[in-house]
């Protein structure tokens, strides 16, 4: 890298570059006071007052540190999402230094089963059929089903509510299908039959839940 730099600003004068050159390639000005310049034949040129304007070019080196463990952090991070210093720890200790170790590890990880994000939201979410969904519920005891934490869901809205009393605790039923049982000492209304009014906001554990 190769960069023209200038002094701009009278006495506060500052240097800014004002243009940059990769490996040989023809000169491109740079922001935020990119310099005009004409290439051609891989020549390039710029018209400028020597009295006003000195310019100097500066050619920038970058050194990598030396080690293996930055090329093999830079290879997977080229190659892959990203290097994580476990992933560099196991490239290294497959002997990613040899090309052959190097091939097969990679040979290694692209057969494995893929990393699917539909895959990964299915295992951590539990969404509820609706109005113009596509697809099936499972019914509670299907293969693969999942439960709610939630006694009551908005389903329950305009259902009748029995609450029989059982010891301890109180029942609630809906439709004749039990769907929790109360501690005695969290419930303050007497055993009958209610209607559920309304679910509030997430239906979650401890959402609020209106029965009349």
């Amino acid at each position: 890298l190769r960069l023209l730099r200038t002094r701009v600003g009278g006495h506060d004068a500052r240097q800014i570059a004002v243009a940059r050159s990769y490996d040989g390639h023809d000169w491109e000005g740079l922001y935020p006071e990119p310099l005009g310049l004409a290439c051609a034949g891989g020549a390039c040129s710029f018209d400028y007052d020597a009295e006003e304007f000195i310019y100097d070019v500066w050619k920038v080196v970058v050194t990598p540190p030396v080690g293996t463990r930055h090329a093999t952090a830079k290879l997977l991070t080229q190659a892959t999402f990203g290097a994580r210093k476990a992933d560099v720890d196991e490239f290294d200790a497959a002997g990613g230094a040899d090309p052959a170790a190097a091939g097969a590890f990679f040979d290694a990880h692209v057969a494995q089963p893929p990393q699917l994000l539909r895959t990964y939201l299915r295992k951590r979410q539990n969404p509820r059929m609706g109005p113009g969904m596509g697809g099936e519920a499972y019914e509670p005891c299907d293969i693969g089903a999942r439960y709610h934490r939630n006694a009551l869901t908005r389903a329950e809205m305009g259902q009748p509510l029995v609450v029989t009393a059982d010891g301890e605790y109180y029942t609630l039923t809906v439709n004749g299908t039990l769907l929790t049982e109360v501690n005695a000492s969290h419930w303050n209304n007497p055993p009958g039959t209610y209607e559920v009014c309304e679910v509030n906001g997430y239906e979650a554990v401890g959402g609020a839940v209106k029965i009349a």
